[in-house]
């Protein structure tokens, strides 16, 4: 991951963390398992997660924010 594209602050170092940890085999077990999310769930909440996180927020672009994302089943 290119430096320049992390939020202000983060390192790369930090990044690795951060990605090491949510993406780690017992967090996906405690949400899918014990908590029964869906794969898709999961999937959609970790990429919104480590973005958020990890990078600068995306200029607004017209068109796109009604982008309809799948159910998540709780």
């Amino acid at each position: 991951m290119a430096a320049s594209a992390l939020r202000a602050g983060v390192t790369e170092r930090d990044a690795a963390d951060v990605i090491h940890a949510l993406m780690s085999p017992e967090v996906y077990r405690l949400l899918s398992t014990d908590r029964r999310w869906s794969p898709d769930r999961y999937q959609i909440w970790l990429a919104d997660t480590l973005a958020q996180q990890l990078l600068d927020p995306a200029p607004s672009t017209p068109g796109l924010r009604n982008v309809s994302r799948p159910k998540c089943e709780s």
